[in-house]
């Protein structure tokens, strides 16, 4: 069995038998690619014969482009003549008419022909999206006569159908031709089993292979006795061959009862098919059954004897007979039960009713017969003859063809039939409620269809992105105005991460973002994305988190608005504002510098005055000379450092205080400067120019009245201390000390007179801080104060 099996290619099918005819639903073009390209690879490399039929004849290069993306080397499979791609129009409906005959015929030849090449085998597939109004039946015809076609030859075929495209109608048709069916649900492939296609053992079935079932099972029957046997066989065929495979599908669709009154039976029943069945039953059991309705009318029948077909239905009075054996003498019998009765034309008959839902709409019937020790009244026979003008040897040689029958027989043959009459009942109601549920499903989805076009027809002339992704960031879709804001076309959209678009700084936001819609947040938050050629795009993201009936998170659809002339507009601004800031500390250092240059000149003229040399006027002019440098240099820090609104508060506190030491030192190498400043501290000017002025005036008080001797040090140390509980206030010390003489201990730091220490107890206050003055080894001032830092 092994080496008959043929790998599918498809995951879900596995290795099938040749002859094998399943098909496919579709909703996607992705998911006929996804099922048909694997299909046909594995076909070519295992040496058979492909042969791919597209809806449109646009489609044959698609298919091709689809399948050069799996088999590179497909061009050379088509210059061998291994595969063939074609259209519908070129071979399966020419002019939109199909011949289900000369494609069949056409069928052969190809498999002929690939074997007679060395192929071993056709595997085909045939997509039906061409079908149009007035062709499906005869496609369906032609799909019967495909299974017994490849049944016999070294065959595979799929056919594809479109989900929208197709019926109700078209789907139950479609789906009693093949072994098994393909469906997508859930994200996932499923397989789903025809029951029809299988016999006792479990096999596929034919019209030979049951045919020879039947005559095997007759060659066993050899006597009366078993005839109840054939009766439980043949019901269990009939089970098979309509509940098994009917009845499962119309129960899961129907979710309510409806009140059904003037039915007539011959539009509820499948004529064909029980007919198909009576005659199955009588090969065996020789026992005439027919259907009739409330009327009279014999809607199937088999089994007739000669007696009523070419005499009692023949002459109107005894015809009449029979029509009131059919009507009247059968009424009253209870459903499940039957009635025996002898018929006005003086043979027996059997009736059980056909209900539904309560309605009494026909009868079963068997009848025409006599009981095997059952004495003929040959006068009354030959009586009716002779009044009704028959022909008396005719007709008794008609009545002597008249099987007599065993009540077992009968009993066997009524318990089968109106079992048969049950379940006729039953799927007669629920055809009839499949037929109404079909036509109210019809009006459901045309009018979802409507819907679904207005809302794509929406979506898609919107002038907004709008993009929808699962739970797991994939793209399930994109409109046109969201591909065309990327460069994309949809479908090179469709499938790809959202991270594929993002930019690096805006993976972190996305992340954090999903994250958010998994919880059920919804917001906006603008986004750097990058365009397919590698320039960015900001957008203006407003998500929606989607959930299904249960709770369970199935992704998010946005809607993205382009604001990438808005942020560059917002980029120009602030560069504008940069530039203005730029001057306005540039602007203002120069002119502290004039300053400073005015004071150094006024300095330099009571300089060369011997009256005011020493004077505290010259000295005041120098210490005014000092601030002013203080804070020219917090302006020219603020300028190199490019941020204008803080500065790094260490490296100015470095630069000032080597300032002071090339003013003041004049010359001694011998005091030295030892700075301990912690990195990266950046403060505003609020606090950096109080600050400044501090070190000014405490470094410079050191350099002119610390040392008598030449030989000291100052040292400067900056750092932060502790952080707050209050958020980004942190709490700083700045320590000035110098190992010179110090001020004296009868001097109390409230009362010191001089200006400069004066303005330093001043801006410790301004700053909220503590001041402290420590006269060991030197002197030694702390200052405390607390920041909110900036970034």
């Amino acid at each position: 069995m092994g080496e008959n099996l043929r790998k599918s290619g498809i995951d879900i099918i596995g290795n099938v038998p040749r002859g094998t005819h399943p098909c496919q639903f579709q909703q996607t073009k992705e998911d006929l690619v996804n099922i048909l390209i694997p299909y046909f690879k594995t076909g070519l490399e295992n040496n058979e014969f492909c042969f791919w039929v597209t809806s449109q004849p646009s489609g044959v290069e698609e298919a091709k482009k689809a399948l050069r993306m799996a088999v590179p080397d497909i061009d050379a499979y088509l210059e061998k003549g291994q595969i063939e791609i074609t259209s519908c129009g070129q071979g399966h409906a020419n002019e939109d008419v199909f011949d289900s005959e000369t494609v069949v015929h056409d069928w052969v030849i190809k498999l002929n022909r690939a074997l007679a090449n060395g192929f071993e085998g056709l595997r085909a597939a045939v997509n039906t999206s061409w079908l149009k109004e007035g062709t499906r039946d005869n496609f369906a015809n032609y799909e019967n006569k495909v299974n017994s076609v490849i049944g016999k030859y070294q065959t595979i075929t799929l056919y594809p159908y479109f989900l929208e495209k197709a019926s109700t109608a078209d789907i139950i048709d479609a789906a009693p031709s093949h072994q098994f069916i393909l469906i997508k649900k859930d994200g996932k492939w499923e397989r789903i089993e025809n029951s029809r296609w299988k016999n006792i053992t479990g096999g596929k079935r034919t019209g030979e292979t049951q045919q020879k079932n039947w005559r095997d099972l007759e060659s066993r029957i050899t006597s009366e006795s078993e005839i109840k046997w054939v009766c439980e066989k043949a019901e269990e065929e009939v089970l098979s061959r309509a509940e098994q495979f009917i009845r499962p599908e119309l129960e899961s669709i129907f979710s309510s009862d409806r009140e059904i009154v003037n039915l007539e039976l011959a539009d509820i029943i499948d004529s064909l098919e029980i007919q198909s069945l009576m005659d199955d039953f009588y090969r065996f059991a020789h026992i005439s059954m027919a259907l009739v309705d409330l009327k009279g009318n014999v809607l199937v029948g088999v089994g007739w004897q000669e007696i009523c077909t070419r005499f009692h239905r023949i002459h109107p009075e005894t015809s009449r007979h029979c029509v009131e054996s059919d009507t009247k003498l059968s009424a009253g019998v209870l459903p499940g039960e039957f009635k025996l009765y002898r018929c006005r034309n003086n043979m027996w008959d059997i009736a059980t009713p056909i209900m539904v839902e309560g309605q009494h709409i026909g009868n079963m019937f068997s009848g025409q017969f006599f009981f095997e020790n059952e004495p003929l009244n040959y006068e009354l026979f030959r009586a009716q003859a002779r009044k009704y003008g028959f022909n008396e040897e005719e007709y008794i040689a008609a009545l002597e063809k008249v099987p007599r029958l065993k009540w077992e027989t009968v009993n066997a043959g009524m318990n089968f039939l109106t079992r048969l009459a049950n379940m006729s009942s039953q799927l007669s109601y629920s055809n009839i409620k499949l037929a109404r549920s079909l036509v109210e499903r019809d009006a459901l989805v045309n009018s979802l269809r409507e819907s679904k076009e207005k809302y794509r027809s929406v979506v898609e002339t919107a002038n907004e992105g709008i993009w929808i992704i699962d739970a797991e960031d994939r793209t399930i879709y994109v409109n046109q105005k969201m591909a065309e804001m990327l460069g994309y076309a949809q479908h090179e959209m469709i499938g790809r991460e959202i991270w594929d678009f993002a930019s690096e700084e805006g993976k972190a936001i996305v992340r954090l973002n999903q994250e958010r819609r998994n919880q059920g947040i919804n917001e906006s938050y603008e986004l750097k994305l990058i365009y397919k050629g590698g320039s960015s795009l900001w957008v203006l993201v407003n998500a929606k988190s989607l959930f299904d009936k249960d709770g369970r998170f199935m992704g998010s659809i946005s809607m993205l608005t382009d604001i990438t002339k808005r942020k560059e507009a917002e980029e120009a601004l602030a560069n504008i504002e940069i530039v203005r800031k730029k001057e306005i500390h540039h602007r203002i250092k120069n002119n502290l510098q004039v300053i400073s240059s005015l004071l150094d000149l006024q300095a330099e003229k009571f300089n060369n005055r011997e009256d005011i040399k020493d004077s505290e006027v010259l000295e005041a002019v120098r210490e005014s000379q000092d601030r002013v440098i203080s804070m020219a240099l917090i302006h020219e820090e603020l300028y190199k450092g490019g941020g204008f609104d803080t500065l790094n508060f260490s490296s100015y506190i470095e630069g000032l205080a080597e300032n002071l030491f090339q003013t003041y030192r004049l010359g001694n190498d011998d005091l030295r400067l030892n700075m301990d400043l912690e990195e990266n501290i950046f403060f505003d000017m609020d606090i950096a120019v109080p600050l400044g002025i501090i070190v000014n005036e405490l470094v410079s008080n050191s350099l002119k009245h610390a040392f008598s001797e030449k030989e000291g040090k100052i040292r400067i140390k900056f750092c932060r201390e502790e952080k707050s509980d209050k958020a980004d206030e942190s709490l700083f010390s700045l320590i000035i000390s110098d190992n010179g003489k110090g001020i004296p201990e009868n001097i109390e730091l409230e009362n010191i007179g001089t200006l400069g220490l004066k303005l330093v107890s001043i801006l410790v206050d301004q700053l909220d801080g503590n001041l402290e003055l420590k006269r060991d080894l030197g002197t030694e001032f702390r200052i405390s104060f607390k920041v909110v830092e900036s970034s």
